[in-house]
């Protein structure tokens, strides 16, 4: 697959170092497409309020393209697009570049999409929220997420451990497609642990998106900057459960910015994972209690009723899949550690810590100090 023009434009300008967003915003602005961009003079450079050095810079790439260095990124890039179906890079210029993204301020000038570009039209909603929430905050998430999707919505997250992960389990239960937001290059997925929900959420439709360049490992500052994506694709926020210094408050902080609405789950005031979300109310987000106060604000018209929510698992493995079926068949009898089970099935760690949560979320498993428990 080779980049468009535009794509490689693109790159060449947010892979100058000091060219940031503000700056490549601030051209666009003046000048609307990165054509016009390609064709200014000196004069009409020096008149930018840029630094001398980085207009220097600036005027190079413009007069002689691709050096050495940036035809090996877009090299890179391609041979990653070819490695595998369904990858895309987008910039601004391309009509497959999500539409509620391009709205918010200073959005991402180059995405890189794994997965289905339908996945990114539709309508969204975000769910967030603690990467160690209580099992009450996990069923929420779960059971918010596949209500959404049943109701033909498309759940952005953001593949983190906690309330990311149970949501983006809950979609892949419902009829919708979910989107992951990561913080990293599309080809080093993180957490690890959800390697094979980032699979599968590709395989069921869905996609994952990042700003980052391939190869850019998990870096805290990368993180702000996901979050300003999440609720970038999506028209609303849920957040479930968040202390208050948690970066889901971030995410609800650029919602706000972005004119997207902000919906927050109250808990007890004993759990410290509920004062996040009584701060959100606090300030003015909706207050919501069940699927329905979600989706009426959202303006979706799907009532879901209290037999389409099950508070709890079937009593049979009904609805479980061929692989934890099999897994739920080893778990006879008494607590089986972590590692008698990663012998006993052969599965990868990551696999096996999936499978784990899923039947946990799903009442099939109980998590112990001694390992895990078969409840049904």
């Amino acid at each position: 697959m080779s980049l468009s023009l535009a794509c490689q434009r693109t790159l060449l300008l947010a892979s100058i170092k000091g060219f940031g967003l503000k700056a490549f915003h601030s051209l666009l602005e003046q000048y609307e497409t990165l054509e016009q961009v390609w064709q200014l003079d000196e004069n009409q450079l020096r008149l930018l309020r840029l630094k001398p050095d980085l207009i220097d810079t600036l005027r190079g790439c413009l007069s002689n393209g691709t050096s050495k260095e940036s035809q090996g990124l877009i090299s890179e890039i391609e041979t990653w697009c070819s490695g595998k179906a369904n990858r895309h890079v987008l910039c601004l210029e391309d009509d497959n570049y999500p539409a509620y993204l391009k709205e918010v301020y200073n959005p991402p000038p180059l995405v890189y999409v794994e997965g289905a570009l339908e996945a990114l039209r539709g309508n969204a909603c975000a769910i967030v929220g603690s990467r160690k929430p209580s099992p009450a905050g996990k069923r929420h998430a779960f059971q918010f997420a596949k209500a959404l999707s049943d109701s033909g919505q498309i759940v952005v997250s953001g593949l983190a451990l906690g309330i990311d992960t149970q949501a983006h389990l809950g979609a892949l239960e419902g009829e919708m497609p979910t989107v992951a937001v990561l913080a990293t290059g599309l080809d080093r997925i993180y957490p690890g642990q959800n390697q094979s929900l980032a699979s599968e959420l590709v395989e069921q439709g869905g996609a994952l998106i990042s700003e980052m360049r391939l190869g850019t490992a998990p870096l805290a500052h990368h993180f702000p900057r996901r979050n300003r994506i999440i609720s970038g694709l999506s028209r609303g926020v849920l957040v479930v459960e968040a202390d208050i210094q948690s970066g889901s408050l971030i995410t609800a902080r650029y919602a706000l910015e972005q004119n997207r609405d902000v919906f927050a789950i109250p808990g007890s005031i004993d759990n410290p994972l509920s004062k996040g979300c009584h701060a959100l109310i606090k300030q003015g987000a909706f207050l919501v209690e069940t699927v329905n106060e979600l989706l009426e604000n959202l303006g979706v018209d799907s009532v879901i009723t209290q037999d389409d929510i099950q508070n709890e698992p079937p009593e049979s493995g009904v609805g479980l899949r061929a692989d934890e079926a099999r897994l739920m068949a080893l778990m006879e009898g008494d607590v089986r550690s972590f590692d008698q089970l990663l012998s006993d099935t052969g599965y990868a760690t990551a696999e096996l810590l999936q499978l784990l949560m899923q039947l946990e979320v799903k009442g099939f498993v109980l998590s112990t100090p001694g390992g895990y428990q078969r409840m049904k």
